[in-house]
């Protein structure tokens, strides 16, 4: 096991491009996100680079960012329960503004956050026993643990938080140059109707969700050929070797040290506040996959995935969208559509007319 001994490197932020990707939330129940999010990086990341990349239908007026990138907009994934997938708009405008970045590093950002500190622009180097050979990146991308599943409470493998994230330049165009996936790669050909044990995700046709797609198709490039048959599948070898690549190539900070203000909808997510790996559960992690009983975590994970989880709210929501969608679809997607539509900012219930 590689321990890296070197401590967390603050980077000065005229060493920084910060790419402020995706919607820009200029007409928020609380104000202007936009002009929010820019004001409070000029203020913890004073000498960086803002650059916007968008969409051409975008309102962009009045922002202070030193560059705008705009680009035709992709279509969503509709999913047959009516949910949208927008990795293609993820990916697009990420990878463009990363492409026109021109300092050392780059901050992937949205405009729905906030910055209150500096604290999140750091790195780490890897450890100097790492064999070269075996570097993903020229340095750890640094990411928080917002939405990295933990598989031992929401079993998902290749889970990576793609909402904020820091490293140099080369690495994070590496993270997200990957190539466009279709709809055939990402969905299911025939719907599943009616799979409960061990399924977390509700009635779906999804194969992965977006930030396994982001992970999958980038470890693709690196030789890693790994088939998710669906959203929660596991197996012993696909455990260990996510979490060995996780310690190994990704900084991972605990979110609330992070110094950075989520949007409120986040905290109110199913899967939230307590599924996704914490540094103190990652260093658990570490220790296990160097000691002789590391199967006893993925012996967790099964008892977690099958037995307790008829304990676990997030899985009793998930068996009933099953049960509502094999009873009554029209009835489910109804149904689905008010719940979501009560979680949606006023501002968006606006829009959609609800």
């Amino acid at each position: 096991m590689f321990i890296s001994t070197f401590p967390e490197a603050r980077i000065a932020s005229r060493d920084i491009t910060v790419v402020i990707q995706g919607p820009l939330y200029r007409n928020h129940e609380d104000g202007d996100l936009a002009l929010q999010c820019i004001a409070s990086i000029r203020r913890h990341l004073p000498d960086a680079d803002i650059l916007i990349s968008t969409w051409h239908h975008q309102n962009t007026a009045g922002l202070d960012a030193d560059r705008i990138i705009l680009s035709e907009e992709p279509p969503g994934f509709t999913d047959t329960n009516g949910n949208t997938n927008n990795i293609l708009r993820q990916m697009v405008s990420t990878r463009r503004g990363i492409e026109a970045a021109t300092r050392p590093h780059v901050l992937k950002f949205r405009a729905d956050h906030m910055l209150i500190n500096a604290d999140f622009a750091v790195l780490r180097e890897y450890p100097e026993n790492f064999p070269a050979g075996k570097r993903l990146f020229k340095q750890p991308v640094t990411v928080t643990n917002y939405f990295i599943r933990n598989p031992l409470e929401v079993p998902m493998l290749f889970h990576i938080s793609d909402l904020v994230q820091f490293g140099r330049r080369e690495d994070m165009l590496d993270l997200w140059a990957v190539d466009l996936p279709r709809q055939s790669e990402i969905y299911l050909p025939d719907m599943p109707t009616f799979r409960l044990l061990g399924h977390f995700v509700g009635h779906t046709s999804l194969a992965q969700v977006p930030e396994q797609t982001l992970m999958l198709r980038w470890l693709k490039k690196h030789g890693y050929e790994i088939n998710l048959p669906h959203t929660c599948y596991t197996s012993y070898a696909l455990f260990r070797l996510w979490e060995q690549l996780l310690l190994d190539h990704f900084l991972v900070m605990n979110w609330h040290r992070a110094g950075i203000i989520f949007p409120k909808r986040f905290h109110f997510s199913f899967y939230t506040k307590n599924a996704n790996y914490t540094e103190q559960d990652l260093e658990t992690a570490r220790r296990s996959l160097s000691g002789p009983f590391y199967r006893l975590r993925y012996a967790r994970l099964l008892l977690n995935k099958y037995v307790s989880c008829w304990f676990n709210k997030a899985y009793l929501r998930s068996v009933a969208s099953v049960l509502l969608f094999s009873l009554s679809p029209s009835l489910a997607r109804r149904l689905r559509a008010f719940y979501r539509s009560r979680r949606l900012p006023r501002h968006l219930r606006k829009k959609s007319g609800v």
